[in-house]
């Protein structure tokens, strides 16, 4: 699982984190945690049950960060919180649909035939340009 972090600054409140409320995706997705002082201890904690005893993770916020992005997610609904010295954040969740391979396959598809065009089209206008009476050159 990768994460990538934003820098910014937090008010002292209450630990509270934001996720994703839309369907995700493309099996990455940014959350942002507030009610900090010191980002210092921040853990995010991930799991496929509300009560996090199955597919457990502690994932650290690695530097002052108050924005985490989380990838590699595949399909499913995943349980979120934010833990800093012992306080934990409400429970979130975040569902991942990917998109369906279909679609995928459906636009690599439609990419291959505009390269094809492509292809085709340079190699006709190349070989007419050498069959004309001067080379293609102009007087």
């Amino acid at each position: 699982m990768l994460v990538f972090a934003f820098s910014s600054s937090v008010q002292a409140q209450q630990l509270q984190l934001d996720v994703p409320t839309a369907p995700v995706n493309e099996g990455y997705f940014t959350v942002s945690v507030s009610g900090m002082d010191n980002t210092s201890g921040l853990f995010i904690e991930v799991a496929n049950d509300p009560q996090f005893t199955q597919n457990y993770q502690k994932i650290p916020a690695l530097g002052d960060f108050t924005q985490l992005s989380l990838s590699g997610f595949d399909d499913g609904t995943y349980y979120l919180r934010a833990m800093a010295d012992g306080q934990h954040s409400a429970v979130q969740t975040v569902t991942v649909e990917h998109y369906p391979l279909w679609q995928a396959l459906s636009l690599f598809a439609a990419g291959a035939a505009l390269f094809a065009l492509l292809v085709v089209s340079l190699l006709l206008l190349h070989r007419n340009a050498y069959r004309s009476p001067n080379n293609g050159a102009q007087q």
